[in-house]
């Protein structure tokens, strides 16, 4: 887990081995303890899987960028959550 911002999430990985046992939906959780409930995640819009993780979770789309961090042409997806 990395955070730029204090509400930011900026990664989290699990091994693919291990998806749908609910460690990421922990680790988000631990994530909300730690720094509160308001976070933000940027996912890449060609993974499908991990809008879909951050949409069960309760995150909402709140913008769209058509070039990722490095300006290349990958466009991403803000999603934020607040409780």
């Amino acid at each position: 887990m990395e955070c730029l911002k204090p509400s930011e999430v900026f990664q989290t990985k699990s091994d693919p081995t291990y998806h749908g046992r609910g460690i990421g939906s922990r680790l988000i959780k631990y994530i909300e303890k730690l720094i509160g409930s308001n976070l933000q995640v940027d996912v890449n819009e060609q993974n499908d899987g991990a809008y879909t993780f951050y949409k069960r979770l309760g995150f909402v789309l709140i913008g769209r960028s058509e070039l990722d961090s490095s300006g290349r042409p990958f466009p991403i997806l803000h999603l934020a959550i607040t409780s």
